[in-house]
């Protein structure tokens, strides 16, 4: 009964395993208080769904990892 659904039940939980690990860092970010949560909290999902890059015209934002600012 089981069997049927245990790769959506897989993929539930990888979900949920991304979704903690990115908040947690981007809570880091913002506990540095260099960068505010929202924007490191974008920056680090898209790091996580492998973007090569996140732009922004943010100068505070673009000091995350991975986020470039625009120009």
């Amino acid at each position: 009964m089981l069997l049927p659904i245990l790769p959506y039940f897989v993929r539930y939980v990888r979900s949920w395993g991304l979704l903690v690990t990115v908040a947690w860092k981007a809570l880091r970010a913002y506990e540095s208080g260099s960068e505010g949560f929202n924007d490191a909290i974008i920056a680090y999902a898209n790091m996580a769904h492998e973007c090569e890059y996140t732009v922004t015209s943010d100068r505070r934002a673009s000091r995350l990892d991975g986020v470039r600012l625009l120009k």
